[in-house]
């Protein structure tokens, strides 16, 4: 069977993997020191940091609202309104 929440789980993990692999690959391109390439590839660089940190958020969204277990405690949470101590 298809379980969207075990895929999305994976997605989203594999994307925080790429982006801790683009940090790393931007420290060595900025430890050795800027010239006008090294600025250009650090940039190329940021422009991907930027895409999957938003891939990030979009995947982690996505799965609290449409797996299994995140839409229904999510919209109960949400709307359940606020209670008493003595209800």
């Amino acid at each position: 069977m298809f379980d969207l929440d075990l895929v999305l789980a994976i997605l989203h993990h594999l994307i925080v993997f790429a982006l801790v692999a683009i940090i790393f690959v931007e420290l060595v391109n900025v430890r050795n020191g800027m010239d006008a390439a090294a600025a250009r590839r650090v940039a190329a660089i940021d422009a991907w940091y930027g895409i999957l940190a938003g891939l990030i958020v979009f995947v982690g969204f996505g799965r609290a609202i449409f797996a299994t277990k995140g839409g229904t405690i999510t919209h109960t949470t949400c709307s359940s309104g606020p209670r008493s101590a003595h209800s």
